[in-house]
């Protein structure tokens, strides 16, 4: 059966090369595969002065993918994780399994990690954020979900990216979702308040958080008014005069130390803050709001903002 080969994959750091490195379990993986894949590709790279091939593998689902990687991972280490001896690295995004192997192995990974791409160890992959929240909440039309604010992050889908305008500070819930802890749970007792912020072409994502009581029940307020508008009911949220005199120097710091942004047409924009970052714009009824997934090692922080105006 003829397998076609996947696009290569761009690598911060790396640059293109005709030597081919890797170790034998590397190359014995990609040959000799559980099952036939969508497609696949070997992509030699230089990366800071050391060799490094990557084996890419696309199928045609996650699960078909996941099933390779439970196999995989144990045929390059002998494990569940890389050891000094055997330092192949495992990475998986969606439907693709990469295998990055030889002595530039480590700048790859990296710079893949900071595309989205996370590492494989031992036992099935984590769910993805997005697919935990769409399996935990209602978001039907007749939807009475207490947790239906959150209903955008199961709209991403094939959504693209549109960054506002520059100087524009949204105000939108956040929560953190470890993979071990019940979503339902998390959203009703963690959520709190955060700013998505344009300048310059970048962007920064700020918690506000409070420095005493009164503030606690401002932002208590401000939580509820966006929940609000991310269910249709509002079309403004109203802020104090201190976060109001507060949120402009957001879009300055934004334009000054934000993480730059390209919009996309057609998958998230990918952002480089503290953590892997994907960002969506997502059109729910007639409002636009932008989805963020942070992904981190035990799972992920997961905001919504809404485009409505803030005013005191």
């Amino acid at each position: 059966m003829l397998v076609v080969s996947v696009a290569p994959l761009e690598v911060p750091g790396c640059k293109a090369s005709k030597k081919e490195v890797g170790s034998l379990h590397a190359a014995t993986s990609f040959e000799v595969t559980l099952s036939t894949p969508k497609s696949k590709l070997k992509q030699s790279l230089d990366c800071g002065g050391k060799a490094v091939t990557l084996f890419i593998t696309e199928y045609g689902a996650v699960a078909q993918r996941d099933e390779a990687s439970n196999v995989t991972g144990p045929e390059l280490w002998g494990g569940d994780e890389p050891s000094e001896e055997h330092s192949d690295e495992l990475l998986f995004k969606d439907a693709v399994q990469v295998v990055v192997s030889g002595p530039g192995v480590s700048v790859a990974a990296d710079a893949l990690v900071g595309k989205g791409f996370k590492a494989w160890r031992g036992g099935p992959a984590p769910v993805d954020v997005l697919t935990r929240v769409g399996k935990a909440i209602e978001c039907g039309a007749d939807s009475k979900d207490p947790l239906r604010a959150w209903c955008a992050a199961t709209m991403t889908g094939t959504a693209g990216f549109t960054a506002q305008k520059d100087k524009t500070v949204l105000l939108g819930i956040s929560v953190p979702l470890p993979a071990k802890l019940d979503v339902r749970a998390v959203m009703l007792k963690a959520l709190r308040v955060s700013a998505l912020s344009f300048g310059g072409g970048k962007v920064v994502l700020t918690d506000v958080t409070p420095d005493n009581d009164g503030e606690a029940r401002e932002l208590a307020e401000v939580a509820a008014q966006v929940a609000s508008a991310l269910k249709g009911q509002a079309t403004e949220v109203k802020t104090s005069a201190g976060l109001a005199g507060f949120l402009p120097t957001l879009a300055t710091k934004a334009a000054s130390s934000g993480a730059a942004v390209k919009d996309s047409v057609k998958g998230p924009a990918q952002l480089a803050l503290k953590n892997p970052t994907r960002a969506w714009t997502v059109k729910q009824g007639k409002r636009e709001v932008y989805v963020i997934a942070e992904d981190t090692a035990d799972g992920a922080w997961l905001s919504v903002y809404p485009v409505v105006p803030l005013t005191k």
